[in-house]
């Protein structure tokens, strides 16, 4: 009759296995999972374990979507023919241009840590971080200044920029969509 096989968790084996290699290792690992497991427990958002909560958010069914288009001189900018690389880029820099400028000229990156963690504005280190990450409202004429340049290949200031966004309904009666609205994010 064989013996019954050791039941022991994997992990509890392969933490015995290494105290006996390398304690200094063991105590490492051991250190930094209870340490991870007390975070959890205590619902911190740490990496780089992620708890369920922050991708939980519950996005609701909808009948309408938006498209944001880049105008230049008044004709839409020909995204399709861009590279992705480039056209990611143009997306994501004018959502966040748009974000600072609702946010009264102000980084939203800002706003967020000021509101969750107001304990790291009195930190002594905190006026040479707040220079050196966030995005300053004299920083916005430069970018307008960039982002026309690189759109348009011409010196600044002889094209107009408008950011666009077009709001559809989609009808599902009629197969088609219908142009709700256009609001214009930002001109410069």
């Amino acid at each position: 009759m064989q013996a019954a096989p050791d039941r022991q968790p994997l992990i509890l084996s392969f933490l015995g296995s290494l105290r006996k290699k390398d304690a200094k290792v063991y105590a490492f690992i051991v250190l930094f999972l209870s340490l991870q497991l007390l975070l959890t427990l205590a619902k911190f958002k740490v990496t780089p374990f992620y708890l369920y909560g922050m991708f939980s958010e519950i996005q609701p069914a909808t009948d309408s979507f938006r498209i944001k288009t880049i105008l230049v001189d008044g004709r839409p900018l020909s995204s399709y023919h861009l590279p992705f690389r480039e056209r990611l880029m143009f997306n994501v820099l004018t959502d966040h241009y748009v974000d600072i400028r609702n946010n009264g000229n102000t980084d939203v990156l800002k706003t967020r840590i000021e509101k969750k963690y107001p304990w790291f504005t009195t930190l002594p280190v905190y006026p040479s971080f707040a220079r050196s990450v966030y995005n300053n409202p004299g920083d916005l004429a430069g970018f307008e200044t960039w982002f026309r340049q690189k759109l348009t290949n011409t010196p600044a200031g002889q094209s107009a920029i408008i950011i666009r966004q077009s709001t559809y309904y989609f009808n599902p009666f009629l197969s088609q969509f219908v142009l709700i609205q256009h609001a214009d994010l930002a001109a410069f």
